[in-house]
């Protein structure tokens, strides 16, 4: 009998403590990780090509902003989620449907909403939390 395939989550994140936790909230939940990616370049690179079912990303990578990756997921019809220590009122307005976990997370919260981001993969991104 074989399993369910494993959805892949890519990871955007450059604080490592961080990117380790969220990795093993992931694995803990039976999900796969592509990455985590520190860096803006190899996160566009992979957001562009590389195929993946969700994704968490922080809203700033080293002082740069995390929209053009974003955008790519909105365009490739990728769901996704902010996991950050900023406010809504910091991230671009072109992403308020975006679901925000915020920094500190707890674990619970993150894999609920990877689950709906998963339930809804038509929505790229679009369903609030």
């Amino acid at each position: 009998m074989q399993s369910a395939p494993q959805a892949k989550i890519l990871v955007v994140e450059d604080e490592p403590l961080v990117s380790m936790d969220i990795v093993y909230c992931l694995s803990e939940a039976g999900y796969g990780v592509v990455g985590p990616l520190a860096s803006l370049l190899e996160a566009l690179r992979v957001a562009r090509g590389e195929s993946f079912d969700a994704a968490l990303l922080d809203a700033n990578l080293g002082g740069e902003k995390i929209d053009e990756v974003a955008v790519t997921l909105v365009e490739r019809k990728i769901p996704f989620a902010f996991v950050t220590g900023y406010a809504r009122e910091k991230i671009s307005a072109d992403f308020n449907h975006v679901p925000l976990v915020p920094k500190p997370f707890q674990h619970e919260k993150l894999k609920q909403v990877i689950k709906n981001l998963l339930a809804r993969p038509d929505m790229g991104g679009n369903e609030n939390t």
